[in-house]
């Protein structure tokens, strides 16, 4: 059964398979308004961006038959109707997938520009066979979210390494989009030790803390990670495994990190165990600190 769509400034009708659009169209304009009333017989357009092109690029779609070569006039009915196919049909970029062997060189040029809608497309039409995480490195390297947020909503086991790529120099912007994630790995510990690391003004004590507070101060004492010590470290780690958490404040205080360790007081006080190794690494990083600023002199 069809259902007749009017385009009322051109005063043409196509009649389009209801079952193409629930199947194929999912998410679109016409989509949702089957589902408010199933039994429509038509549909009646008044915008003019949904032109009579984009109505014959889908009647051929619906036959199996896509566009030989992309079509600009394409994009604005994409937008208006929510369907990102037409988007990625209008996009230049579609004519080296119809032309060219889909090598690695145009997928980073994808990600790099921002291709959401045509990768979106290529994945769902499985045109894509293999591993597409260089890809979420250089849409993260380049601030593409939109590309960031396909892959990781199309592939959850890229997540795993999400927040460590967010927490690189100049991507803090990647970090919100990250947190979305109910299963990110908060205790990638590198990457939270980085961020106290680099944690030199409030904007990235406030980064550390939207981390913190996705996760339980349990879960950063309970994991147990290798400190790395020289000589002057041993005096105050006498174990080199130590709690997560505890790695943290040794952080922060050997970079003084100032807004990071009075972010982690506030949040997750240490214990009666592990403040005197906090307290004996303060004095030995203090009496340093005073040391080179004496030198300085």
């Amino acid at each position: 059964m069809s259902v007749e769509i009017h385009l009322i400034p051109y005063a043409q009708t196509f009649a389009l398979p209801k079952d193409f659009i629930r199947q194929k169209l999912v998410g679109s304009l016409w989509a949702d308004a089957l589902e408010l009333d199933p039994d429509a017989k038509e549909i009646q357009m008044t915008n003019l961006a949904v032109n009579p092109k984009a109505l014959v690029c889908l009647v051929n779609l619906s036959e199996g038959k896509e566009p030989t070569k992309h079509e600009p006039d394409l994009a604005e009915a994409g937008r208006y109707l929510n369907l990102d196919r037409l988007i990625a049909y209008s996009d230049p970029l579609y004519d080296k997938v119809l032309s060219e062997r889909i090598e690695p060189e145009l997928l980073d040029k994808m990600a790099r520009e921002g291709h959401v809608p045509l990768l979106k497309y290529l994945i769902q039409d499985q045109h894509l066979i293999g591993d597409l995480r260089p890809f979420l490195k250089t849409a993260f390297l380049y601030g593409q979210q939109g590309i960031a947020k396909l892959l990781l909503d199309t592939f959850p086991a890229y997540r795993a390494e999400a927040l460590s790529l967010a927490v690189q120099p100049s991507l803090y912007d990647m970090v919100p989009l990250v947190l979305t994630y109910p299963d990110i790995n908060l205790l990638e510990s590198q990457s939270l030790l980085e961020v106290v690391r680099q944690g030199t003004n409030l904007r990235l004590a406030l980064i550390l803390k939207a981390i913190l507070e996705r996760g339980q101060e349990g879960e950063f004492r309970a994991m147990k990670i290798r400190i790395e010590t020289d000589t002057k470290y041993q005096r105050y780690v006498a174990q080199p495994e130590q709690s997560l958490l505890l790695a943290m404040y040794l952080r922060a205080i050997q970079h003084m990190r100032i807004h990071c360790l009075s972010l982690l007081t506030r949040m997750f006080p240490l214990n009666s165990e592990e403040e005197p190794i906090m307290r004996a690494a303060f004095v030995a990083e203090e009496r340093d600190f005073l040391y080179a600023t004496r030198r300085g002199r």
